[in-house]
């Protein structure tokens, strides 16, 4: 299913993690933020001339600190909409209300399951692992998929029961996807990452698809490794995947990476 993704607000965020990119980022204190129904209107544009897409994907920045954020959910007719958020202000009258607006899943970014590692990873010491998953707990009573996205660093010094300890414990958050993703800033060779879980015989392979691989933990928990290593990412001009990239000014962009 093709996505439109749309960063709102990218200028804004409580965290600081050493690993974003700022994709789409606009840090001028002038911008002219999209409206609910200016958003509304420029979807419908693309779909007139476009009708494959399906999903709507809101991230930022943190977009959870936006508090009309629901309202951009709301009059879009999707089957899918999806939000990418830290979680650490993802509380529960919020996420009713994005509930109500149609919201089918939550990308929740957790780089660590070890609390200090968390906080120095994303620089900040306000908010603990204990309340990212008393967040996501609540959340995950609802009919929403959770899913955690994970940025692997090489100085996590990762292993097979590292995986599988991440894994385990934000299962008992409530999560029950996982994407794991490459970062793409380190050095080294491209796709030194995807060796730690071919090695991982807990893991059962699925399939490969474009810029990575899917695998399945006790065959019931998708495990979707994004790699740079993966020969399909280079194969592609950029943006061939189908996502439609919307800043929140509401220009259309090619990401850079």
């Amino acid at each position: 299913m093709r996505r439109i993704r749309f960063i709102l607000p990218t200028h804004i965020c409580n965290y600081n993690c050493i690993y974003c990119h700022h994709e789409g980022c606009i840090s001028s204190p002038d911008i002219n933020l999209i409206t609910p129904m200016e958003f509304k209107k420029k979807i419908n544009q693309i779909i007139d001339r476009d009708q494959t897409f399906g999903g709507l994907v809101i991230s930022g920045g943190e977009p959870c600190m936006f508090r009309t954020l629901h309202e951009y959910f709301s009059p879009i007719d999707f089957p899918e909409k999806i939000l990418v958020t830290n979680g650490s202000l993802l509380n529960v009258e919020l996420f009713q209300r994005l509930y109500k607006a149609g919201l089918t899943q939550v990308n929740v970014s957790i780089p660590s399951f070890q609390n200090l590692v968390y906080q120095q990873l994303t620089n900040q010491k306000n908010y603990h692992l204990n309340q990212i998953a008393f967040n996501i707990g609540k959340c995950s009573k609802y009919n929403v998929l959770m899913q955690a996205n994970c940025v692997l660093k090489k100085t996590e010094k990762l292993n097979e029961i590292w995986i599988k300890t991440y894994i385990d414990k934000m299962i008992s958050y409530g999560i029950r996807s996982f994407t794991f993703i490459e970062n793409l800033y380190e050095q080294g060779i491209p796709g030194w990452s995807l060796q730690l879980f071919k090695n991982a015989t807990f893991l059962k392979f699925e399939r490969r698809e474009n810029r990575g691989y899917l695998y399945y933990y006790k065959n019931k928990y998708p495990i979707f490794i994004v790699s740079c290593g993966v020969d399909t990412f280079y194969e592609y001009p950029k943006n061939e995947y189908g996502d439609l990239y919307i800043s929140c000014d509401g220009k259309e962009y090619v990401p850079s990476w």
